[in-house]
């Protein structure tokens, strides 16, 4: 242990040794107000208008399930759930009705999580416009405060959640989380309270937990000192630290109170092995683990741990580059493989050097053989000195990004690394300091020589564990412990190889056209500009200053994979994937990675049913390498036969490995439910998949971007135009091009007629999940039929949580949505729930009957309708400086005229709550599809 804390020590200090006093904290970012209360508790405050006129609120808590008593399992979580159940200045539901009255939604901006060591609730996207919305920062502040120390835990709220509790377990009782539980975690945190302590608990103690034991476990644990008020947004930073230092002046840390300390995990000579299975798990994965000491917080706060994870970032990156580069390979064992440093299993008192495979059926062997052969050749030998150059240019790439986004940060990043800061002690110096005080010090001590002693410290003959997680099934190679234990240690036995570094080449276009030009300029939808090139192509830009280091681009043409027969259907569902599969021009899709190294430049290609395209973005100052990788797209896709090899293989063996898992049998009896007679939504089979015709396949891609005047980019973000117009002239305007254009065709829509299909499903866990869809055809397509049925969406999730979750403990997620496609001239309503068998009659009927009462007059609450009105306003003015945003806005008006950006506020303000219920009353005119997976016990 000594002896691993003193190597970090070195690596440090190597990188860092111009820097004096490493051991002091590292400075706290100057835009955030941090601070402490007498009481123990913590703060940080910051200002940030981004959203505008909106704020973040969290409590985070050094506090979870890991603090429980044998007789409290699963009381943390159910802590989580009580506080949205009734505090002392929010009884009942009051506060979530608060909040949505203010377009504050649950689920989606109101939410909170329990994990091991902490418990973290979060009320984000508040708007904070005082004349709108007056008192509203006071009223969150209250809300925390009540979090913190008041919440009411009254006996009969109590026993209403236990339902729901046991719902969410059901749901969320998956194969991975079985064999962790039973297997995984008893094995190889032996020694700990992990094991017993997984956050779901027992339902046991859910169903019969007294209420004294649940405010017990409150009283002990929910206090200040053990809490962190976080505020970030367009707030006036004096006056919350006020408010917050007021606030909480009547909760107090008991002089009595019990001492947090953190389980330790113990070391271990000899290796921890453990085999787990299960029927529903659908690959077999392989985890090494090496034991690590962990820093201590002083260490880890100042320069010396900053050092040290940086150092194992760039050590990490480069050897999943290797890993990657073997697993494209046709003979690979496996399907994939990582590594990274971090926390060993969930223990944040214990380091490890974490190695995890997927391997294919049979080959868990040599999968191990061949990536602890990489990791022992960086062992032994290092990495060289292009891996590290390279990697340091894409870390410089996102530093440089971060630095000048420093102002238009968002909300949710800053509180999630002051959460990072709190929680887990990450130093938290600010980008300006990282960028211009630690990154040029650092990026000259990252050299092979002083990764070297941290590559000699990754496999280690004591403290390693080992784990195979695989598919119970037949004909599945599962190993014993034994036999696991033995090829990992014929891996490690192996004699290391060194690696060869192969030449990279950086140059993407080899030789350019003769530029094109702009034939004509127009002016385009919402301030936009329209380009017609030379070769026929059309791009329409708009600059904006919403990122300063954010250009983001879209291409779009009618025609997709239907335009080719339908007998083609294997080929016309993965014509999009094999197209880009090999790379562009002589690049492999690894090389191509190694040549983009520093770069912050992207352009992907893609073909639906209907339409074909190219994503991309760049950092203005990289628009050119953008724009190269978009003319290869088009110019210049690379076959790889290889690469193809591999790719069928991994893809039949996931297909053979979902056979008969009940999450396959439920998403395929769905689709064949919907779309009953369309091929293209038929089960696609193994031994279908097996005969795709790459050569085919990919021919009938390339043609989808033979003709680039077929194509309209779009174009936002921080342009300058002298610049768009080289790259344009340069780049689109060379594109081949002909004369021919595609007609739009229409998109597939479930088959018509009412219908239901009822089936049983094998599972280890039964339950039984519900699906409903109301279907309407031939409808209008207007902003106001779009909008209406929108808000029945969100009206009707509404009244399932209130009525199937909180009044019957039927469930633990409804699920509900409504969506206008206003081009297909088709709407849906669908609805889903998972639940019990024995509760399924009664819970089926509740959504019925709801249903029915949303269509009748005044079926549709007032309040909800202001809630989910209020919620879509919100977005609408938050949306106003999303690049995203407009690019949607201004394609769609061009393509099809269904922009709303001038007439959406007046439309939304016109629609009722008699609209709604209208709206749900065509509906239930409409074609119903039902579809029932009955879980029965394996």
């Amino acid at each position: 242990m000594k002896k691993t804390f003193l190597l970090i020590l070195t690596l440090a200090l190597g990188a860092s040794a111009a820097r004096a006093q490493v051991l002091q904290p590292l400075p706290m970012d100057p835009n955030v107000r941090y601070g402490h209360l007498d009481n123990g508790l913590t703060y940080y405050i910051a200002h940030n208008e981004l959203p505008e006129h909106h704020v973040d609120f969290y409590i985070s808590q050094r506090v979870g399930s890991v603090l429980e008593e044998e007789s409290q399992r699963g009381l943390a979580h159910f802590l989580e759930h009580m506080a949205f159940n009734g505090t002392k200045n929010f009884p009942g539901k009051s506060m979530l009705d608060y909040l949505q009255r203010h377009g504050v939604k649950f689920g989606t901006n109101v939410n909170a999580y329990t994990s091991f060591d902490q418990t973290v609730y979060n009320i984000c996207d508040v708007p904070t416009d005082p004349t709108a919305h007056p008192n509203i920062v006071d009223s969150c502040l209250l809300m925390l405060h009540d979090w913190s120390g008041y919440i009411s835990l009254l006996g009969d709220e109590i026993d209403k959640e236990r339902g729901v509790i046991h719902e969410e377990w059901r749901s969320r009782n998956s194969a991975g989380l079985r064999m962790m539980q039973n297997v995984v975690m008893p094995a190889l945190m032996a020694g700990t309270p992990y094991p017993d302590r997984l956050p779901i608990g027992l339902m046991s103690v859910v169903d019969s937990c007294s209420y004294d034991e649940l405010r017990a476990y409150y009283r002990k644990w929910y206090r200040p000192d053990l809490q962190a008020i976080i505020v970030v947004g367009d707030v006036n930073v004096d006056s919350v630290e006020q408010k917050v230092r007021t606030l909480w002046q009547d909760i107090q840390t008991p002089p009595d109170a019990a001492t947090r300390t953190y389980a330790t995990v113990p070391d271990n000579v000899e290796p921890l092995v453990c085999v787990a299975t299960d029927a529903e798990f659908p690959y077999n994965a392989i985890d090494v683990m090496f034991k690590r000491t962990a820093l201590p917080r002083e260490v880890k706060l100042s320069a010396i741990g900053y050092d040290n994870a940086l150092m194992q970032n760039v050590l990490a990156s480069i050897i999943n580059t290797r890993l990657a580069e073997i697993a494209q390979k046709p003979e690979a064992p496996f399907m994939g493989a990582q590594v990274d440093f971090g926390d060993y299993l969930y223990a944040p008192t214990r380091a490890s050097f974490n190695i995890s495979i997927t391997c294919k059926p049979g080959q868990w062997a040599e999968s191990l053989r061949d990536v602890m052969a990489t990791v022992r050749s960086v062992q032994q030998f290092g990495v060289t000195s292009a891996e590290v150059e390279r990697t340091k240019a894409e870390i410089r790439s996102g530093y440089e990004n971060a630095y000048n986004e420093r102002n238009k940060r968002k909300n949710r990043s800053i509180v999630g690394e002051i959460n990072r800061h709190y929680l887990s002690d990450e130093p938290m110096p600010g980008i300006e300091v990282e960028w211009l005080q630690l990154w040029p010090t650092l990026e000259q001590g990252i050299t092979p020589d002083a990764l070297h002693p941290l590559c000699q410290s990754l496999v280690s003959d004591t403290n390693m564990a080992l784990s195979f997680m695989g598919q119970e099934k037949e004909g599945n190679v599962v190993p014993t412990k034994q036999q696991l234990l033995a090829a990992y240690n014929a891996a490690v036995a192996q004699p290391a190889v060194a690696y060869a570094e192969e030449e990279v080449k950086t140059q993407l276009v080899e030789r350019c056209p003769k530029p094109g030009k702009v034939k004509k300029s127009e002016s385009g939808p919402y301030g936009s500009t329209i380009w017609t090139l030379s070769n026929g192509v059309r791009v329409v830009w708009k600059a904006t200053d919403f990122k300063q280091d954010q250009v983001s681009m879209q291409a779009y043409s009618h025609g997709g994979s239907r335009r080719h027969p339908a007998e083609n259907r294997v080929a016309r569902n993965y014509a999009s994937a094999l197209y880009s599969l090999g790379g562009v021009a002589d690049f492999t899709p690894i090389a191509l990675g190694k040549a983009l190294s520093g770069k912050n430049a992207s352009a992907a290609t893609y073909i639906a049913s209907t339409a074909e395209g190219l994503s991309g973005s760049c950092a203005p100052k990289d628009i050119r390498t953008m724009f190269e990788l978009t003319y290869l797209r088009f110019t210049q896709p690379r076959q790889d036969t290889a690469l193809f090899r591999t790719w069928l293989s991994r893809n039949v063996q996931q297909l053979k490995n979902s056979e008969g898992t009940p999450n396959r049998i439920i998403s395929d009896s769905l689709y064949t439910t919907l779309y009953r007679g369309q091929a293209d939504y038929l089960p696609l089979t193994a031994d279908e998949l097996a005969t795709i015709d790459y050569d085919r396949t990919f021919q009938l891609a390339k043609s989808r971007f033979a003709n680039a005047a077929d194509f309209t980019f779009f174009l936002i973000g921080n342009i300058d135009a002298d610049s768009l117009r080289t790259m344009c002239c340069q780049y689109l305007a060379t594109l081949p091009a002909d004369k021919s254009r595609e007609a739009r065709i229409d998109a597939d829509l479930p088959t018509r007629g009412s219908r239901e299909n009822s089936f049983t499903v094998p599972m280890t866990q039964p339950k039984t999940t519900v699906t409903g869809y109301y279907l309407l055809n031939d409808q209008p397509a207007t902003l106001r039929e779009q909008l209406t049925v929108t808000i029945l969406g969100q009206v009707l999730r509404m009244v399932f949580t209130e009525t199937i979750r909180e009044e019957e403990g039927g469930t633990y997620s409804p699920r509900a949505s409504a969506s206008c496609n206003r081009l297909e001239r088709h709407y849906e309503l669908n609805y889903s729930f998972d639940t019990g068998a024995d509760k399924l009659e009664h819970v089926n009927s509740v959504a019925l009957r709801e249903m029915q009462k949303v269509a009748q007059p005044g079926g549709v609450s007032p309040d909800f309708f202001q809630k989910v009105h209020d919620y879509l306003a919100k977005q609408y003015a938050a949306n106003q400086k999303e690049n995203s945003y407009w690019m949607s806005q201004i394609r769609s008006q061009y393509l099809y005229s269904m922009g709303n950006q001038e007439q959406y506020m007046e439309t939304l303000d016109s629609i009722t709550p008699a609209d709604v219920e209208a709206m749900m009353a065509r509906f239930l005119g409409g074609d119903h599809v039902v579809m029932v997976a009955n879980g029965v016990e394996k």
